[in-house]
């Protein structure tokens, strides 16, 4: 609506961003077909949009999702994301998180193609990632929504800055592959931790590329017999 004759009430608003709830989680799995399986077989959850055996995002309400996947040679938990109210309040939470540590901020402001949410992604305490989202696809019949297989061009996003190399290699992947070879001392996930190559993603065309390098380089070491596959 035109707005005529008055100022934007978000301009009044001062308080901080106060989310509303979970929303979803992201996962790297090195079985993404697999992993698709458990939760659809066993939990009940619904798909929702995949893209070129790479990202899969499922659903167990009335959001586009609640649980992504991401095809990754190393299983790792990548971010926790929670709903806020508007694009506003997106920005409200940014300010007091960036004034607080300025080094927080990780990717955003920007809107995801699959999902439709805006986004902005921000560095938890722990090192994992955390996003404000707002806006996401609703599914309240889930017979009216057709799950389709997108184009690899749109995975991360329909706009926003460029992807940071670290949103998709995180900076701990060495502690991730440690934590990895304690519970399985049998891969030499030491090799699997050096996959990617710590470069700037300038566009969701550089990403796949990286994706695919990441999965050429864990098939070779397959193949010569470092990793056990599953039988």
């Amino acid at each position: 609506a035109v707005r005529r004759g008055d100022r934007a009430a978000a301009i009044f608003d001062t308080g901080s961003a106060r989310p509303r709830k979970l929303g979803h989680v992201l996962y790297a799995t090195p079985d993404i077909n697999a992993s698709m399986d458990f939760l659809t077989k066993v939990l009940g959850f619904h798909v929702s949009d995949t893209s070129a055996g790479i990202f899969a995002f499922l659903r167990c309400s009335e959001d586009h999702h609640n649980v992504a996947l991401v095809n990754a040679p190393l299983p790792f938990f990548h971010h926790s994301s929670w709903m806020v109210n508007d694009v506003d309040e997106i920005g409200k939470g940014a300010q007091n998180l960036l004034a607080g540590d300025p080094t927080r901020s990780v990717w955003g402001l920007g809107r995801h193609f699959l999902g439709s949410n805006l986004f902005w992604y921000f560095r938890d305490p722990m090192g994992n990632y955390a996003e404000y989202y707002a806006d996401l696809d609703q599914i309240p019949n889930p017979a009216e929504w057709e799950a389709r297989d997108w184009d690899p061009g749109k995975s991360l996003y329909a706009w926003g800055p460029p992807v940071p190399a670290d949103f998709v290699q995180p900076r701990d992947l060495d502690q991730i592959a440690a934590d990895v070879r304690a519970v399985a001392p049998e891969m030499p996930v030491d090799q699997l931790a050096n996959l990617g190559q710590v470069v700037r993603v300038g566009s969701t065309a550089d990403f796949m590329a990286m994706i695919a390098d990441q999965h050429r380089r864990a098939a070779a070491i397959v193949k010569a017999g470092g990793v056990k596959p599953k039988s």
